[in-house]
């Protein structure tokens, strides 16, 4: 499942995993492409992503990874933590150039980076730039639900999502799962060192010069996919 809108560098990813033999149900939310013309929330979004894992999951015979991209990143993660509470997570979850909310990626998104010193000045203006997405799609405050499989991919280069987003998303579901596993804290080190690509069910790919759409270009990418999947496929 793929969840996003089919513009050319996701048809150019859609390739690749054809190549590698996977099916792909790629959706336009409502509100985006040709779907039904509403205005995009927190809930329409997420509503929509889990109406099209369930009617997926109704038919698929095999194992049901999830990819989202930029803004689908934090639908996947708000998707895939609200499985996993039902008992119903996917195999894993794969983020391409994710952000920890839909806050702090606009705080550094090219558009957003003049507002910055504005909004430390005056933070009321938040909810003028904002709108009503100022506390929606916070993927910080929810991956630590997400209790599958993790894969991210992230260039260093991203001038739209800053590879740091990632960075982040990393350091605190490894710590998460850490303390899970060991039952307690683990002080000041619970982050780890984002730099190191594996963390035992959690994959973390910081590539160089592809940008914030251009992943697909990463000559190794259909190799780790497909090691990943065979991973954690359960055939």
């Amino acid at each position: 499942v793929k969840f996003c809108s089919a513009t050319s560098h996701r048809r150019e990813l859609y390739k690749i995993f054809a190549d590698l033999g996977l099916h792909v149900l790629a959706i336009d939310y409502r509100g985006y492409g040709d779907s039904a013309p509403v205005w995009p929330s927190n809930e329409t979004v997420v509503a929509d992503a889990l109406l099209a894992y369930n009617w997926l999951h109704a038919r698929a015979s095999g194992p049901i990874f999830v990819w989202g991209h930029s803004l689908g990143s934090g639908i996947s993660v708000q998707t895939a933590a609200r499985l996993c509470k039902l008992g119903q997570c996917p195999k894993a979850v794969m983020l391409e150039a994710p952000f920890t909310s839909v806050e702090s990626a606009a705080m550094t998104h090219p558009i957003g980076r003049p507002w910055t010193w504005l909004l430390h000045i005056h933070p009321a203006l938040a909810p003028l730039y904002f709108g009503r997405w100022k506390e929606q799609l916070n993927s910080l405050a929810t991956i630590e639900d997400v209790r599958c499989p993790l894969f991210i991919v992230h260039s260093r280069d991203d001038s739209f999502i800053s590879i740091e987003e990632s960075e982040k998303l990393v350091s605190r579901v490894t710590a998460s799962r850490r303390r899970t596993l060991s039952g307690h804290g683990d002080g000041d080190n619970a982050d780890g060192d984002v730099n190191h690509r594996n963390h035992g069910d959690v994959e973390y790919h910081p590539v160089d010069g592809l940008g914030h759409t251009r992943i697909y270009q990463l000559p190794e990418l259909p190799h780790i996919v497909r090691v990943f999947i065979a991973k954690h496929s359960g055939q």
